[in-house]
């Protein structure tokens, strides 16, 4: 079994499709409740000029808000599991959710939302780091993560319309995929 990028490359497309039904009805069959977040770093470059967070950081930042604001809601605890791999390397974003539990989810500045000021309270220990291939929730996860790319960067938006129902609902709001910087059209 080969890891990483490309580890689909030896299939054919028909092969692929059947994969891909096979997982988004696998997870639609799980009934997850997902959160996401889109960021246009062209346009946050340009609306932020030199202020602008690092993407990685931002989103990483603002999924584990959402994450932790979803707790709330529900009076329950959880933990944020991120891909060893992608992950390992950057002591950086560690650092951020420590500081996070510090002085509180914020991300104060021009041309930025602020969320709730949490300390993550509800959010268990930091952030824990899994290899993928060990994880099947990681996995379903970046199926997730892609449908959503896939359908802000290139009008794709089949598997995207699949995992909609999936977004968390409330009597009064559906707490979708955020979107940053805040634009009518994403390109």
């Amino acid at each position: 079994m080969e890891y990483g990028k490309n580890i689909y490359k030896g299939l054919k497309k028909p092969e692929i499709d059947q994969m891909m039904d096979e997982v988004f009805s696998l997870i639609s069959g799980l009934e997850p409740t997902i959160t996401a977040v889109s960021i246009n770093k062209l346009q946050m470059k340009k609306a932020c000029k030199d202020g602008a967070y690092n993407p990685k950081c931002l989103a990483m930042h603002s999924n584990i808000a959402k994450f932790s604001e979803y707790l709330d809601r529900h009076g329950a605890v959880g933990s944020v599991v991120f891909d060893e791999e992608e992950y390992k390397n950057d002591i950086k974003l560690r650092k951020m959710i420590q500081d996070i539990r510090r002085n509180g989810v914020n991300i104060y500045g021009a041309n930025y939302q602020p969320a709730k000021d949490s300390k993550l309270e509800n959010v268990l220990n930091t952030v824990l780091l899994c290899p993928s291939e060990s994880s099947p929730g990681i996995q379903c996860a970046d199926f997730i993560s892609r449908a959503v790319w896939q359908h802000r960067e290139k009008n794709k938006s089949r598997r995207y319309d699949e995992i909609e129902p999936l977004w968390e609902r409330a009597a009064d709001a559906v707490y979708s995929d955020t979107i940053f910087p805040a634009m009518s059209k994403w390109k």
